[in-house]
């Protein structure tokens, strides 16, 4: 041990003590994450509905905003709302609820993805036809409705660029207790050229679970639009996911980016630094059962997975949309809604209260976007009160 004066103060001076000692006071915190200017978000929130006739809860979706520090709402949404969001993948596939362009970027798990991108849909005698059309040229989808299974394409899911289609189908074979999920890769175009394709088939015949079913037909983009990532699932582990990534590149091999065994995966968006962002869900094994969202990311290679948010609740859970988060465009920030804050239902349940909060991916720093909190607001339910809802919906820019 040696003593070094400072002035006339002693200080102790142990090898490297002071130096580390310096050098922690000295880090500096990471910055406050906010959006970029120029950026902002559209939202949907419930701002407080009647019941109908049937005593039934009628939500009052209205339109906010937020872009450069200014927010702008409340805006009555004319038309019935319905979540375009990451977790309704799965119900979106199952239904054949169409996902398809209409030009105003409602893709947030590809940024900007969609923006000029229109859809034109004809019905005629039980054929919908969809005609996805970019900047060079239209593609056309049709769906025949009739006594007989066909092949429903439900989803067509933009490139950044603007020059692809994700597109998903599905064809339920009810006589085989099977069903065929299939995604191909299209370049909008007059040609509307089949770049690649897969397609999975899952059979539960005679009780026995076997082969493969694309779980969500929310397709997430890479950046630079060479390659996708989509949710699959393995009939040998009913309960789990696998994230695939396919590239663009006609012939390949769809190759996987985690295997998730024990809980459901979903992609929801791919940074330009190389990581992906999952929600990943599951459910205990207690009595009463509870289930849990985490939104976690990861490096598009494979590997150790960074858990950034986690939302328990009561299974079932109506509220699943809450817990989604999309990376702002160009940047490895993630706009989430989630966070710790909650609130005591008259029933004495707490429940989660989500917040719209910025994750930075490369700092880990959090915080509140300014602006945009939800005044607490809830709804009777048959099981209880329930806080009204508020979703995620786009990003916009100036």
């Amino acid at each position: 041990m040696r003593i070094r004066r400072v002035g006339v103060r002693p200080v102790r001076w142990m090898a490297g003590g002071l130096v580390l000692g310096l050098a922690a006071a000295c880090v500096p915190q990471p910055a406050v994450p906010t959006l970029p200017a120029g950026t902002g978000i559209q939202w949907v929130r419930d701002v407080g509905g009647t019941p109908n006739e049937n005593g039934t809860y009628q939500e009052a979706y209205s339109h906010f905003t937020l872009l450069d520090g200014v927010a702008t709402g409340p805006t009555p949404v004319a038309t019935p709302f319905f979540p375009l969001t990451s977790t309704a993948g799965p119900a979106y596939a199952s239904f054949g609820i169409p996902v398809f362009p209409d030009g105003t970027t409602k893709f947030p798990w590809n940024g900007f993805a969609g923006e000029g991108i229109t859809t034109a849909t004809t019905v005629d005698a039980g054929t919908t036809t969809y005609d996805v059309t970019g900047a060079g040229g239209t593609c056309r989808f049709t769906n025949v409705s009739g006594m007989y299974a066909s092949s429903r394409t439900s989803a067509a899911i933009p490139s950044p660029d603007g020059t692809k289609l994700a597109v998903f189908t599905r064809f339920d074979d009810v006589e085989a207790s099977a069903i065929s999920t299939y995604l191909s890769i299209y370049a909008l175009g007059a040609s509307c050229t089949r770049l690649a394709n897969v397609s999975y088939r899952w059979s539960g015949y005679a009780g026995a679970n076997t082969g493969d079913t694309i779980v969500s037909s929310l397709t997430v983009w890479s950046p630079d639009s060479s390659a996708i990532l989509f949710p699959l699932n393995p009939a040998s582990t009913p309960t789990g996911t696998r994230l695939m990534r396919l590239d663009v590149a006609a012939g390949s091999t769809p190759t996987v980016v985690l295997d998730s065994p024990t809980s459901t995966v979903l992609p929801l968006g791919w940074s330009p630094t190389g990581r992906v962002l999952i929600v990943r869900t599951g459910r205990s094994t207690t009595t009463p059962p509870t289930g849990w969202t985490s939104l976690e990311t990861l490096p598009i290679g494979g590997g150790h997975t960074k858990v950034f948010d986690v939302l328990t609740s009561a299974v079932p859970s109506a509220r699943a949309e809450f817990h989604v988060g999309y990376f702002v465009p160009g940047t490895s920030q993630v706009l989430y809604s989630g966070g710790t804050r909650t609130a005591t239902a008259s029933d004495g349940r707490v429940v989660s209260w989500p917040q719209f909060r910025i994750y930075d991916d490369l700092t880990e720093a959090d915080a509140v976007v300014p602006g945009t909190d939800a005044p607490l607001a809830w709804h009777d339910t048959p099981s209880g009160p329930l806080l009204n809802g508020e979703f995620l919906e786009r990003f916009i820019h100036s």
